[in-house]
């Protein structure tokens, strides 16, 4: 009992944790780039997923951050854990945008802030969320937007991405991430 105890504790995510958020629907990681939209804010387009599997890339790599920066490695809590995703390639933090729109979609903007993890299994009695777990990610800074991966490329110079947007409507299967921990 006791290792398996410890071997479950070793799968927190934690404040503190390095990981990778793959959206589940695609196969396709949450990747920081520094990239500008030419219309909308112009700022960078911080996020796009990227169809490369490879973890090698800091870009696809992010540090779960407290708030309050008073609870360092202590585990992430369903739905009461607020939380920053500082992306390591570009050292920003996501953001969807409540005031403007994608130019390819016209969804809310996502670009490189505070979010609140839920777990999206119906059957999880655990309080803590640990690697490989199926979650939404909402914007609870101003708006509760939902973090939402599509089939919607877009284009800027040579480059094309496949667009992450945030979205006011219900949670469906575009919608879910599996959050993993990124061990060197």
């Amino acid at each position: 009992y006791f290792n398996q105890s410890f071997l479950e504790q070793q799968k927190l995510i934690r404040f503190g944790s390095c990981i990778t958020l793959k959206h589940v629907a695609t196969g396709k990681y949450l990747t920081s780039c520094n990239v500008h939209y030419k219309t909308g804010s112009k700022k960078i387009i911080s996020i796009k997923v990227f169809a490369s599997q490879t973890l090698s890339n800091p870009n696809s790599l992010w540090i779960v951050l407290d708030y309050d920066q008073k609870n360092e490695s202590n585990p992430i809590i369903y739905g009461k854990s607020i939380v920053y995703f500082l992306n390591k390639g570009v050292n920003e933090n996501i953001v969807i945008s409540r005031n403007y729109k994608s130019p390819s979609t016209g969804n809310w903007e996502v670009s490189c802030y505070e979010h609140l993890i839920e777990s999206d299994s119906t059957n999880n009695n655990d309080t803590y969320i640990k690697s490989k777990e199926t979650i939404n990610i909402r914007d609870m800074e101003y708006n509760n937007f939902i973090l939402r991966s599509h089939e919607f490329p877009f284009t800027i110079g040579n480059e094309t991405y496949q667009e992450v947007v945030g979205h006011e409507g219900r949670v469906d299967g575009n919608d879910k991430w599996c959050i993993e921990l990124f061990e060197n």
